[in-house]
């Protein structure tokens, strides 16, 4: 496996980060407590920006998007943790107007952020790449919910867009298609597109991936639930109930196969900085079906990433660094290309 990049003292010196997020603490700030609706997240973002500050690249906290644009004129690069917000399409917000500003950030550029953060199209994409994924129906608001259902049960519901499982609760795993399709319409209430795909018995895999011009593939990780079906709430990832725990998948050679789905998976999503890439996993009939990928996603000490990294001898301030430092030079020559081009 490749080890991870580092920064080069030229880059330390050079690079003017901003780090954007929720909860992006205020310079100096002390490691806060676990926050009562959103769990660790707090404390993951004063990880990150600790990193930052440590490495001495750092210029200014952001927890407010309308910020953004006067904050990035004295930097050249925005870290960006601020995947949701209160409106539609958010989830590429950042990137979209970061490319407008010229300046680099991480994740993907928004047209590859825009395909991962769809789960539906996603899915498209990695079945026509002769992947097994999930079978599933996206529905909008102009789009009819059938009173028959067009695939077999249980069924599990989520949002067509976005990530960190939000509004995911016991409710959306059913065996009944009419139930399904009441969740999906509550959904659709809210102004969000919904999935409804076949919940396949098993458990989930998570394999989390580093980019690079050849990406670092790790470890896949076993998420446990003990609730029905073994689906994963919002409670459980942030870790405000328990019934869930996270553990290297021990199948070794399930494993492996996990690994190499993921590394044709990671080929459609180019460029991105990193990714996880999550699976099904029957055991019965021991069979891996791509569920959905997330770009930019958890790197708190807590996440799956972290957990593989470590398994890898990889600390959580090495992650970061090898996804700062590749991100930077990635775009850094991006940039001179467009320039080279459009001189």
């Amino acid at each position: 496996m490749a080890m991870p990049f580092q920064l080069s003292e030229e880059e330390c010196q050079s690079l003017r980060v901003v780090f954007l997020a929720p909860f992006a603490p205020e310079r100096g700030s002390p490691r806060p407590q676990r926050h009562p609706k959103v769990g660790v997240r707090p404390i993951y973002h004063w990880e990150i920006y600790r990193i930052l500050d440590e490495l001495g690249v750092l210029t200014a906290t952001c927890n407010d998007l309308d910020r953004l644009p006067d904050l990035v004129r004295d930097s050249n690069y925005v870290f960006s943790l601020f995947s949701r917000a209160p409106f539609r399409n958010c989830e590429i917000y950042v990137p979209a107007i970061c490319s407008r500003l010229g300046i680099a950030v991480m994740g993907a550029p928004p047209n590859v952020r825009a395909l991962a953060e769809d789960k539906h199209h996603a899915k498209a994409v990695v079945a026509q790449a002769g992947i097994p994924v999930v079978p599933g129906v996206a529905y909008g608001r102009s789009i009819d919910i059938p009173a028959r259902p067009p695939m077999a049960g249980p069924y599990f519901v989520k949002y067509r867009f976005g990530s960190a499982s939000e509004d995911v609760t016991m409710e959306c795993a059913t065996d009944s298609w009419d139930a399904a399709a009441d969740k999906a319409r509550q959904f659709l209430t809210q102004g969000k597109d919904a999935v409804i795909e076949t919940l396949i018995p098993g458990i989930d895999v998570t394999v989390p991936v580093l980019g690079g011009d050849v990406p670092i593939v790790l470890t896949p990780v076993a998420e446990i639930s003990s609730l029905t079906h073994g689906i994963a709430t919002f409670e459980q990832k942030r870790f405000l109930t328990a019934a869930r725990r996270r553990e290297l998948f021990a199948d070794s050679e399930m494993a492996e196969q996990a690994r190499e789905l993921s590394r044709r998976v990671v080929a459609e999503f180019q460029p991105f900085d990193y990714m996880r890439v999550d699976f099904r996993f029957d055991p019965v009939e021991r069979r891996l079906m791509f569920m959905e990928c997330n770009i930019s996603c958890n790197l708190g000490s807590t996440a799956a990433l972290m957990l593989s990294a470590r398994h890898h001898g990889i600390s959580q301030a090495a992650v970061v660094e090898h996804i700062l430092a590749y991100s930077h030079r990635r775009q850094t020559e991006v940039g001179r290309a467009w320039q080279t081009v459009n001189v």
